[in-house]
């Protein structure tokens, strides 16, 4: 009977988890059950220079809330509190740092400029 719900979606060899905010490849991202919250930072390709804190909401069937806000650890342990082994439905989001945000807003002020520089060149030559 064991190998029989091994091989049903009782006890399913993959999850999946929503990653968003500072990451490459946000939305749905399925991992093999065993994963933790860095593989699915990994897998979401995040910008680990830009990177700030790192948000984790899991919603229990009891009807608690685990919600955690940790800073990114590469050699966290598996299963640690920075580091959880994650469960279907996991909420991932990874905030910008201070030198993120700043990059980005002077990307923003000067992305016009550069569209006018850009065009002046043109005409020039």
């Amino acid at each position: 009977q064991i190998s029989k719900a091994i091989k049903t979606n009782l006890n399913p060899s993959q999850i999946n988890i929503f990653v968003a905010g500072n990451v490459q490849r946000p939305g749905i991202t399925t991992l093999n059950k065993v994963g933790t919250l860095n593989d699915a930072l990994n897998f979401a390709g995040s910008e680990l220079p830009f990177k700030g804190k790192v948000k984790f909401k899991r919603y229990n069937n009891d009807g608690s809330v685990d919600e955690r806000i940790v800073k990114y650890n590469a050699k966290a342990p598996n299963g640690s509190y920075q580091n959880p082994f994650l469960t279907d439905g996991d909420i991932i989001f990874v905030e910008r740092n201070l030198i993120g945000k700043t990059t980005s807003r002077i990307g923003e002020l000067t992305s016009p400029f550069v569209g006018i520089f850009t065009l002046k060149s043109l005409f020039d030559l």
